[in-house]
Protein backbone atom coordinates (compact mmCIF):
# COMPACT_ATOMS: atom_id res chain seq x y z
CA UNK A 1 0.00 0.00 0.00
CA UNK A 2 2.88 2.40 0.68
CA UNK A 3 4.79 1.60 -2.49
CA UNK A 4 7.11 -1.12 -1.19
CA UNK A 5 7.00 -4.82 -1.93
CA UNK A 6 7.12 -7.47 0.76
CA UNK A 7 10.64 -8.45 -0.28
CA UNK A 8 11.98 -5.00 0.64
CA UNK A 9 10.85 -5.17 4.29
CA UNK A 10 14.35 -6.00 5.58
CA UNK A 11 15.92 -3.30 3.44
CA UNK A 12 13.46 -0.70 4.76
CA UNK A 13 14.15 -1.75 8.36
CA UNK A 14 17.87 -1.36 7.85
CA UNK A 15 17.28 1.99 6.15
CA UNK A 16 15.20 3.21 9.07
CA UNK A 17 17.92 2.20 11.51
CA UNK A 18 20.66 3.90 9.52
CA UNK A 19 18.57 7.06 9.09
CA UNK A 20 17.87 7.16 12.82
CA UNK A 21 21.55 6.67 13.69
CA UNK A 22 22.86 9.27 11.25
CA UNK A 23 20.36 11.97 12.18
CA UNK A 24 20.73 11.27 15.91
CA UNK A 25 24.42 12.02 15.49
CA UNK A 26 23.53 15.16 13.52
CA UNK A 27 21.21 16.23 16.35
CA UNK A 28 23.91 15.59 18.94
CA UNK A 29 26.33 17.77 17.03
CA UNK A 30 23.73 20.54 16.65
CA UNK A 31 22.44 20.68 20.23
CA UNK A 32 25.42 22.60 21.62
CA UNK A 33 25.38 25.07 18.74
CA UNK A 34 21.66 25.81 18.57
CA UNK A 35 20.21 24.66 21.89
CA UNK A 36 17.30 22.44 22.74
CA UNK A 37 14.60 24.95 21.89
CA UNK A 38 15.80 25.48 18.31
CA UNK A 39 16.17 21.74 17.77
CA UNK A 40 12.67 21.27 19.14
CA UNK A 41 11.37 23.77 16.58
CA UNK A 42 13.30 22.09 13.76
CA UNK A 43 11.94 18.68 14.75
CA UNK A 44 8.38 19.97 15.09
CA UNK A 45 8.46 21.63 11.67
CA UNK A 46 9.94 18.41 10.28
CA UNK A 47 7.01 16.48 11.76
CA UNK A 48 4.47 18.82 10.20
CA UNK A 49 6.11 18.86 6.77
CA UNK A 50 6.82 15.14 6.52
CA UNK A 51 3.44 13.94 7.75
CA UNK A 52 1.63 16.49 5.58
CA UNK A 53 3.51 15.15 2.57
CA UNK A 54 2.55 11.59 3.53
CA UNK A 55 -1.10 12.63 3.79
CA UNK A 56 -0.99 14.41 0.43
CA UNK A 57 0.67 11.40 -1.17
CA UNK A 58 -2.12 9.11 0.00
CA UNK A 59 -4.78 11.67 -0.87
CA UNK A 60 -3.50 12.05 -4.43
CA UNK A 61 -2.96 8.30 -4.84
CA UNK A 62 0.73 8.58 -5.68
CA UNK A 63 2.47 5.22 -5.73
CA UNK A 64 6.14 4.39 -5.61
CA UNK A 65 8.83 5.58 -3.23
CA UNK A 66 7.16 8.84 -2.14
CA UNK A 67 5.64 7.58 1.13
CA UNK A 68 8.78 5.75 2.31
CA UNK A 69 10.92 8.81 1.55
CA UNK A 70 8.58 11.07 3.52
CA UNK A 71 8.55 8.59 6.41
CA UNK A 72 12.35 8.61 6.40
CA UNK A 73 12.11 12.41 6.58
CA UNK A 74 9.82 12.03 9.61
CA UNK A 75 12.33 9.72 11.29
CA UNK A 76 15.12 12.20 10.56
CA UNK A 77 13.10 15.06 12.07
CA UNK A 78 12.39 12.99 15.17
CA UNK A 79 16.02 12.03 15.58
CA UNK A 80 17.23 15.62 15.22
CA UNK A 81 14.91 17.25 17.68
CA UNK A 82 11.34 16.05 17.64
CA UNK A 83 11.82 13.94 20.74
CA UNK A 84 12.70 17.09 22.68
CA UNK A 85 9.13 18.36 22.30
CA UNK A 86 7.82 15.22 23.97
CA UNK A 87 10.29 15.52 26.83
CA UNK A 88 9.52 19.22 27.23
CA UNK A 89 5.80 18.49 27.60
CA UNK A 90 6.50 15.84 30.23
CA UNK A 91 8.71 18.26 32.14
CA UNK A 92 6.05 20.98 32.12
CA UNK A 93 3.34 18.56 33.21
CA UNK A 94 5.52 17.17 35.99
CA UNK A 95 6.55 20.61 37.29
CA UNK A 96 2.92 21.79 37.35
CA UNK A 97 1.77 18.66 39.18
CA UNK A 98 4.60 18.68 41.71
CA UNK A 99 3.64 22.15 43.02
CA UNK A 100 -0.03 21.32 43.45
CA UNK A 101 -1.18 20.17 46.87
CA UNK A 102 -2.74 16.74 46.98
Amino acid sequence: IAGLEKSSALLSSVGIGITNLVFTLVGLSMIDRFGRRQLMYIGSVGYIVSLSLVALTFLMGIKGMAVPIFLFLFIAAHAIGGHLALRYQIRIWHSERSHCPD
